[in-house]
Parts: C-alpha cells; sequence; structure tokens
C-alpha cells in the first residue's frame, strides 16, 4: 500500500497522470481492504491533486470530499480542516463559490480555534482567491495580506512567494498597475530563490507584458 501510494504522487510529480492513477488506485484498494481511513483519505488528496493538475477539478473535488469525510471519522480537527480547505480550493475551481467559500470559512473557525498559523495562512490564500474570483476584489486584498502577514511572521519563504503572485493579481484588477508590479517582482524573486524556474518564467512572461 505504501509503495504504490508513494510511486503515485512520484508518478504524479513526474507528470505521468495514468501510472499515477494506478498505483493510487491500487494503494486506495488495500488501503480499504485495511480498513486504514487515514491512508484512504491521504490517497483521495494525492487524486485530488492529480486531477486538478489535468484540469479535471470536478474529479478532484470528488475525491477531496472523500478525503474529508474519512478525516472526520477519525476525529481529528487539523486535518479534517485542511480537507475543509481543499475541498473550497477545488469548488472554487469548478465555479462553485458559494460551497467553496462555506468550506473555506469552516477550516479557518478551526484554525485559528487551534492558532495553526500554516494552515490559516493556506485557508485565507483560498479565501482570497475566491473573493478575487467573485469580483470582490477588496476583500481579497485583505484575505491575502493576512495570509502575507502569517506567512512572514512564521518565516515561512515556500508559500510567500505565491500569495504575492496573487496579491499581485488583485491590485491588477484594481488598477493599481505599480503595487502589482511591486508584488509580482517580488513574487518573481522568490521563485527563483527557490529554483522554481517555470513560476519565475511564467511571471517573467506576464511581467514582460
Amino acid at each position: 500500500m505504501t509503495a504504490h501510494r508513494v510511486l503515485g504522487h512520484a508518478c504524479s510529480r513526474m507528470n505521468r497522470p495514468d501510472d499515477a492513477l494506478e498505483h493510487f488506485n491500487q494503494a486506495l484498494t488495500l488501503a480499504g481492504v485495511a480498513g486504514d481511513l487515514n491512508a484512504q483519505a491521504y490517497i483521495h488528496q494525492g487524486l485530488a491533486v492529480l486531477w486538478a493538475g489535468q484540469e479535471r477539478h470536478r474529479k478532484a473535488l470528488e475525491h477531496a470530499k472523500h478525503a474529508l469525510r474519512h478525516y472526520e471519522m477519525l476525529d481529528d480537527p487539523l486535518t479534517s480542516a485542511d480537507a475543509l480547505n481543499d475541498v473550497g480550493w477545488y469548488a472554487a475551481h469548478d465555479g462553485r463559490f458559494d460551497e467553496a467559500r462555506a468550506h473555506c470559512e469552516a477550516a479557518l473557525r478551526i484554525f485559528r480555534l487551534h492558532e495553526h498559523h500554516d494552515g490559516m495562512a493556506n485557508t485565507l490564500d483560498s479565501l482570497g482567491y475566491i473573493a478575487h474570483r467573485t469580483g470582490e476584489h477588496g476583500q481579497a486584498l485583505e484575505c491575502y495580506t493576512q495570509a502575507l502577514a502569517i506567512i512572514r511572521m512564521n518565516r515561512n519563504a515556500l508559500d510567500e512567494a505565491g500569495i504575492l503572485e496573487h496579491l499581485g493579481d488583485v491590485h491588477a484588477a484594481l488598477g493599481e498597475r505599480r503595487e502589482a508590479v511591486t508584488a509580482w517582482n517580488a513574487a518573481y524573486q522568490g521563485y527563483r530563490t527557490q529554483r522554481r524556474y517555470q513560476d519565475a518564467e511564467r511571471l517573467r512572461q506576464r511581467l514582460s507584458r
């Protein structure tokens, strides 16, 4: 089970979706036989990432909901909150914004209750995306600014670049060109530092336009 799960994640990262799907499905079958709810939830999360990478957001949402149900049965509030945020994120990408916001707000309440800063930042990032997509740019700006403050307080440089890029998107939508370019340049430097060259090149092309 573990070997198939690890291979599934590896194939997913290597952009080999057919191989990833085969390994994840085998891992899921074995986890079901063993009655391992935690493993099943984790595999469903991997499948959600896999389908999202193929732009199959509805399939990703289905697996995220399976993961959430398993974590809720385990009565672990933080993993449940993480899964709630996942459901909200994939629902937003499927255009289900009311459902997305409800799940992310539920996740944020749990993360705040437990003072889980990374979870708070990730969920605020999701809520910022939802607000941006629904035209609530002021709310999006507030969410991203809060997420960025938490990330910087905890010195989580890995997530900082992505949030800066999103912040730039909102400034651009508000017609604040200088602020957008400043945020995007900072995100670009962050991607370069982290050797995320594909993200850096994508952003460089946006800046050049």
